[in-house]
């Protein structure tokens, strides 16, 4: 707290510098790069960075990490973005970019049963050459409309639709989706209908018969390639306990839950969930066993208590299945406590 002629050393940073162009080579002022970090062994967070060119369309982009794996991406108002991973960059290269004038997608989602729109859906969309691909996103109005001004021009390679309560649904072709593609200046138009998912109902409580609210569960589908496309289905259990996942797809789920002072239940019993075809509503209770703790103080080398150190705890999983765990972290308080 006393610190004084304090010296701050920094090292050389790396990355780009060259210019935002149009298709017939023109620069774009007021275009944006933008570089995110990918976290790793050095990194444990997204970290983004972006430059804005001039008016002749030049930009610089020089405070990136050394030897760090980055995703970049150009974009400019009315272009379609293009964007790539550089791995392990060093120094300060040029890297120029060409810009497409943007196509346009137009579609609406709808409930297979009754027809109405769905709304607050989830779209992304993936287009364009694989070299050069970025995705895109927007959401669903109240009827189910939506409009996505700013898509790659070619091939659709993924559509995606994701709402509460439905299983997702979508097309998804590396080679192109059969007679869908976007043409720059022109609108393409996609509809399609989203199926109700099947619901996984319950109460979480200690193994005392207490309530355990605001419990995090989540349901990881056992099938990896589903998982990477559609991610997780979550909740949180209310005030007594309850909590519903919905839009569940037929198919095997492990269920995690972890909630601060329980253990996880890593019981096949408890955590493996089967989906039949018919869907409908499975219930699952789940009971939490307090948890062991690890209490300590982080110390400098002269023993002075150390503030804000992050402490974190990974699970050596053995034959307990791998998605039912959460690795565990706490920080340090003022006087270098932790639990």
């Amino acid at each position: 707290e006393q610190s004084s002629a304090v010296r701050v050393v920094l090292d050389p940073g790396a990355g780009f510098h060259g210019r935002v162009l149009d298709e017939s080579g023109r620069g774009l002022a007021g275009a944006r790069v933008i570089a995110v970090a990918m976290p790793g062994r050095r990194l444990e967070r997204f970290d983004r960075v972006e430059a804005e060119t001039d008016a002749a369309g030049e930009y610089r982009l020089d405070t990136l990490i050394p030897g760090m794996t980055y995703g970049v991406e150009a974009w400019a108002e009315g272009y379609a973005p293009t964007g790539t991973y550089l791995r392990e960059i060093e120094g300060l290269k040029k890297r120029d970019w060409r810009l497409k004038r943007t196509g346009r997608i137009e579609g609406r989602v709808t409930d297979a049963e009754s027809g109405a729109g769905v709304a607050d859906c989830q779209i992304t969309v993936l287009a364009g050459p694989l070299s050069g691909v970025s995705p895109v996103s927007t959401t669903t109005d109240q009827a189910g409309g939506f409009v996505q001004p700013h898509v790659t021009p070619g091939p659709i390679q993924l559509i995606r639709a994701k709402a509460a309560g439905y299983q997702p649904g979508g097309r998804f072709n590396l080679a192109a989706v059969p007679g869908q593609r976007v043409a720059a200046g022109e609108t393409t138009w996609v509809d399609w209908t989203l199926e109700a998912g099947g619901a996984v109902a319950g109460r979480v409580t200690s193994d005392g018969g207490k309530a355990v609210p605001y419990a995090e569960l989540s349901l990881v589908d056992r099938d990896r390639g589903r998982r990477r496309l559609n991610g997780e289905i979550t909740a949180v259990s209310e005030a007594d306990g309850s909590f519903v996942l919905t839009g569940v797809q037929p198919g095997k789920y492990d269920l995690r839950v972890s909630a601060p002072g329980y253990a996880p239940p890593t019981d096949p019993d408890a955590t493996l969930l089967e989906m039949p075809s018919s869907l409908g509503e499975m219930r699952r209770d789940v009971v939490l066993a307090r948890g062991a703790n690890v209490d300590g103080t982080v110390l400098s080398p002269d023993g002075d208590p150390v503030r804000g150190a992050r402490v974190w705890i990974e699970a050596e999983r053995g034959s307990v299945p791998q998605d039912t765990l959460r690795d565990l972290t706490a920080v340090s308080s003022g006087t270098g406590q932790f639990r």
